[in-house]
């Protein structure tokens, strides 16, 4: 089976005043926006491995750029909901300060994982379901990929579909640039008569769930 990667996220963290930061990697079981699971046990082998030292170190990013390290994950654990991190940032980098700053206020809440998937198969939601991972890197982002964030992040201030962002959200949530592309132009044309007519979010997300792509 081909090795993959792909990025996931979560709404969960806490941070303190010195620079800890806790939070939900992933959890287990709940099917995300695009269809995937990550299956109980999927990271058993990477943590074990990762907390006796025997993997590299595991880099906090800010929004999944590479040139934008502000931290790194000091340890994991596994509970019956999913892998919580606890890390450290590095307030002495500038971009880790502006981080901190905005969790503690609470205008960034969200940490994605980048992960390569080592087994996987396709489920019948038409997504992967994860029954190993390994983990890439981690990164402090503005947008999860859980319906409630997304969808609210995907009309502008005046009603109408933001594609970029929408085709941002594609990719946070797992899906190569082509992919991204693909769906968020068919969604322009299906969303439309959504946001034409003022719908609630309830409705707009099930829209998203709800429209198929045919290609």
């Amino acid at each position: 089976m081909e090795n993959l990667e792909f990025t996931k996220s979560i709404s969960s963290v806490e941070v303190n005043k010195d620079g800890q930061i806790r939070a939900y990697l992933t959890t287990f079981e709940n099917t995300d926006v695009v269809g995937d699971v990550i299956k109980t046990g999927a990271l058993d082998k990477y943590i074990q491995k990762f907390n006796s030292g025997q993997t590299d170190i595991l880099r906090m990013l800010f929004q999944h750029n590479r040139s934008e390290i502000i931290g790194k994950w000091d340890s994991l654990e596994i509970d019956e909901k999913g892998v919580i991190g606890t890390g450290t940032i590095f307030e002495e980098v500038s971009r880790g300060k502006d981080v901190k700053s905005l969790l503690m206020r609470g205008v960034l809440n969200s940490v994605s994982i980048g992960f390569r998937a080592t087994e996987y198969r396709k489920n019948s939601d038409g997504g992967n379901d994860f029954y190993e991972i390994e983990l890439i890197e981690t990164s402090v982002v503005d947008f999860p990929a859980n319906p409630e964030a997304t969808i609210l992040s995907v009309k502008s201030d005046d009603g109408v579909v933001n594609i970029r962002m929408l085709e941002k959200i594609l990719r946070d949530a797992g899906l190569s640039i082509k992919e991204s592309k693909t769906v968020a132009s068919v969604a322009k044309t299906e969303l439309k008569t959504v946001c034409d007519e003022q719908k609630t979010e309830e409705e707009l997300v099930n829209a998203l769930r709800n429209f198929k792509l045919n290609t």
